[in-house]
């Protein structure tokens, strides 16, 4: 009786096993990450940023709609009104594919950016290693930014009430899913199989002589 017992609790330890390799599996095939780089201030009301998305899975994919959501410090506009505004976006993107809408919740510090779903046969193709330029991105304010402010940019992960998270619409084999960031609830059509980084190595805004060289840092094209 022990005998059998132990044997059944080998078999479900390695099903179990087999279950969690097969979905580390899947996460590793279907991956992506998001990242926001290039941040260059144009004068000393405006900057523009841009945010890219990486196949770094082994899968290729159809990228069907986008959305993300980047927070950033409090006391940026420095008293005045911010907006924030879509510039342009890869070449990759056909005339099809839906507008990318702009917004921001100064409330809340956060900018946020996203599409509908393109129409089938609209969609961008995405082999492994390929990546896309979703957005070159004008952050505008209305009095002069202070001097050596850190925006602080992070981007959003979860979903939040007033926020928006950044996800990747994509389209593995003939399968739909919203490939989010691990910490989300893992719902059907869904996938936590997104990372995100932010490229802004010491960018400050309006930068004194000291922190010259470490703003211009930011400003370097990072892959």
């Amino acid at each position: 009786m022990k005998q059998i017992l132990f044997n059944v609790k080998s078999v479900l330890l390695l099903a179990v096993i087999g279950l969690m390799s097969s979905l580390a599996i899947a996460q590793t095939a279907n991956s992506v990450t998001m990242k926001v780089k290039n941040p260059v201030q144009l004068n000393s009301t405006q900057f523009t940023y841009e945010v890219w998305l990486y196949n770094t899975g082994t899968s290729s994919f159809l990228l069907k709609a986008y959305s993300f959501g980047i927070n950033y410090a409090t006391g940026m506009g420095n008293g005045g009104t911010l907006s924030h505004t879509f510039l342009s976006r890869d070449a990759a993107f056909p005339g099809s594919f839906p507008a990318l809408t702009a917004g921001i919740n100064t409330s809340l510090t956060h900018l946020r950016a996203t599409t509908t779903s393109a129409p089938a046969g609209s969609e961008v193709s995405m082999n492994s290693g390929d990546s896309v330029r979703l957005g070159t991105m004008r952050v505008n304010s209305t009095v002069a930014f202070s001097s050596n402010f850190n925006p602080a940019l992070t981007m959003q992960l979860t979903t939040v009430t007033g926020k928006t998270s950044c996800v990747a619409t994509c389209i593995y084999g003939t399968t739909t899913y919203a490939v989010n960031a691990p910490g989300n609830q893992p719902l059907g059509g869904t996938l936590q199989a997104l990372s995100t980084a932010v490229n802004t190595p010491c960018f400050y805004l309006t930068p004194t002589l000291g922190n010259m060289s470490a703003s211009l840092s930011g400003r370097t094209a990072v892959n």
